[in-house]
């Protein structure tokens, strides 16, 4: 009898380290999230990102995917409450403070926002996203000076990224493009029509502006016609306008 005890004993370690390898580890569950994600399948990768958090607690990543597909759903209290328990026990993360921060702007927490924001950019200073919505909240606020720094240093932040793989640096180009459009708004507000035209131009001579176009050159002849620039207005509203028949033509294609 000790003998077959034994027996099957050995047979338990010989496979319990097999069987170990064979689940997928949370890096791999987040992997396969991403993947569920990318094609729209958003149910099976919040599972997979679920089951990372069950693999491997501490792995910070599958928090903030997970709060990711939770935001986009409006489920933004779950999202909070899911990356405070990660924040409990990971590493500090620079994503999770940016996530919960959105999470807190949806229900309204604002101070509880801003807080969680300063904490993502003392963990990560040069990440744009990070300091574009700290400006966000600043503007938020009213505080229109604030908000143009940060716009700035965004903007600064992405022109000093030289290890950016191609297709981030598509996207950091249309970011730079639309806080071109931010800066642009502010001093439109603000009565500062010469400096608004300046970043209007700065965004519409960049091919990375592929949305909004038609909405910025109307702006943009608002700000002319406040100038006194009506030839110049008027310009850019047949633009905007022709621009817009070919949305639309293309879209009745």
């Amino acid at each position: 009898m000790r003998s077959f005890v034994l027996f099957i004993f050995a047979l338990l370690t010989a496979v319990s380290p097999t069987l170990a390898d064979a689940l997928p580890s949370a890096d791999k569950l987040a992997s396969q999230g991403e993947f569920y994600a990318k094609h729209r399948r958003y149910d099976e990768a919040l599972q997979c990102f679920q089951q990372g958090i069950k693999a491997d607690p501490k792995f910070a990543k599958n928090y903030w995917l997970a709060a990711r597909m939770l935001e986009g759903v409006d489920r933004h209290q779950e999202s909070i409450d899911l990356l405070s328990k990660g924040l409990a026990v990971c590493p500090p993360d620079g994503h999770m403070f940016y996530f919960r921060c959105n999470a807190y702007y949806a229900v309204g927490s604002r101070d509880k926002a801003r807080a969680d924001i300063q904490r993502a950019i003392e963990i990560d200073a040069h990440d744009p996203y990070y300091v574009m919505k700290r400006a966000d909240l600043e503007l938020d606020a009213h505080d229109n000076e604030s908000a143009l720094k940060d716009y700035n240093k965004t903007i600064d932040v992405i022109k000093a990224d030289s290890s950016a793989d191609k297709a981030t640096k598509r996207d950091l180009a249309g970011t730079h493009a639309m806080v071109e459009i931010f800066i642009a708004n502010i001093y439109r507000n603000t009565g500062k029509f010469q400096l608004a035209v300046d970043h209007y131009t700065t965004a519409l001579n960049m091919p990375a502006l592929v949305t909004h176009r038609e909405h910025t050159l109307t702006d943009r002849a608002s700000c002319y016609d406040k100038l006194g620039k009506h030839d110049l207005a008027a310009a850019d509203r047949k633009a905007a306008a022709v621009g817009s028949n070919d949305v639309l033509n293309d879209l009745m294609k």
